[in-house]
């Protein structure tokens, strides 16, 4: 379940304001019956809730009717889950919901005449409890299980071109 509400607010003709806020319950419980064609675990795993708020909050500002600014900062999640292989020591049957913050500061740029634009974007991410695949610590188990990280952080870029050489031919170009 999830509810989600958004306000935004333009005090200015070239400046607006937006605030995002969603919150999630989601609840995961199994009933495994056969894994890798042998009997499974049934309902050994108890079940798990996961609950979380995210924000977002952005500003945008143009200056002109050429130039678009934009920042913004998000909270991010993905819900935790249950490994359903049997025979997994008892700390790796379930794994936990991971987090990030997003920053994000971009600009974009056309031309009077339409012909062309370009925008940039720059980010920084911090992941918390990250998720990745991995093998269990049980030698005896061959499968891939989900498991945590204590989290990473990437920087990044994105940049984008377009350009209209004829009402009929456009082209675009991106890198990031």
């Amino acid at each position: 379940l999830a509810v989600f509400g958004a306000l935004s607010y333009r005090p200015t003709d070239r400046l607006g304001l937006r605030a995002e806020l969603r919150s999630t319950w989601e609840r995961q419980e199994l009933d495994s019956q056969v894994a890798n064609y042998a009997p499974s675990f049934g309902t050994a795993v108890p079940a798990q809730d996961f609950t979380d708020v995210t924000p977002r909050l952005s500003i945008d500002f143009a200056p002109d009717d050429r130039l678009l600014l934009y920042a913004s900062a998000a909270k991010g999640s993905r819900s935790g889950g249950i490994n359903p292989i049997p025979g997994l020591p008892p700390a790796e049957q379930s794994f936990d919901p991971e987090y990030n913050w997003t920053y994000e500061l971009s600009g974009r740029y056309r031309d009077r005449q339409q012909r062309w634009m370009g925008s940039v974007t720059v980010y920084h991410i911090e992941w918390q409890d990250t998720q990745i695949i991995g093998f269990s610590s049980d030698p005896n188990v061959a499968n891939l299980i989900t498991r945590n990280t204590a989290g990473l952080r990437t920087n990044g870029a994105a940049l984008a071109l377009e350009a209209r050489l004829h009402p009929h031919l456009t082209l675009h170009g991106a890198y990031s």
